[in-house]
């Protein structure tokens, strides 16, 4: 993931958390994005990548209006426009229109009991997270746990290789352990890797 695309995952997850200042969170959000949109185009705008199927043609006029502004103010930083920014960066990673999906607001991790391991992974600005006990895993993503329970005996310390197709689903893999599929970050699927 480049530099740009990891700066945007992160200014997409303080949106979702309580940033001290959303509009200027918003609007470094919004450049980062406008520049994203002008590598890939080189030199062009968001028209130009919708124009070349990355990005849905509505979500881009959405996200032009906005960085047309002199000043995002607190009160253009919506739900709706959080989400639009969070489909344009999973847009750029898959390479194809991203659909939108909910963004539900960070809170603080769950406490863990004793000997519990876990292994974390940032992907669209989400964090994944393997957590495994007593030969059991299960998968939060954003503290939220997904699909059920599955027999693993450790869970791998190794850093996972993460692979995206382009109807948006995500593969992480960590090699002779474990991979995890995950759709829109609801679905899960575990394999063997």
């Amino acid at each position: 993931m480049s530099g740009r695309l990891e700066q945007l995952a992160r200014q997409v997850r303080r949106l979702r958390t309580t940033a001290s200042d959303p509009g200027r969170t918003f609007q470094r959000a919004l450049h980062l994005a406008s520049d994203l949109a002008g590598e890939e185009t080189d030199g062009g705008d968001f028209a130009a990548l919708a124009s070349k199927g990355v990005i849905d043609a509505a979500l881009g006029e959405r996200l032009a209006g906005l960085a047309a502004k002199e000043r995002v103010a607190d009160r253009d930083v919506t739900e709706a426009a959080v989400v639009d920014l969070d489909a344009f960066l999973r847009s750029i990673e898959h390479g194809a229109p991203a659909r939108p999906l909910p963004l539900v607001p960070l809170s603080g991790s769950p406490k863990l009991p004793p000997g519990t391991q876990k292994t974390s992974v940032n992907v669209s600005g989400r964090v994944v997270t393997l957590v495994g006990r007593d030969g059991r895993a299960f998968v939060l993503v954003d503290d939220k746990p997904i699909g059920k329970p599955f027999d693993l005996q450790a869970v791998p310390l190794a850093a996972p290789a993460i692979e995206r197709e382009r109807d948006g689903t995500v593969r992480i893999i960590w090699e002779g352990a474990i991979q995890l599929q995950l759709e829109d970050f609801v679905g899960l699927t575990v394999m063997p890797a």
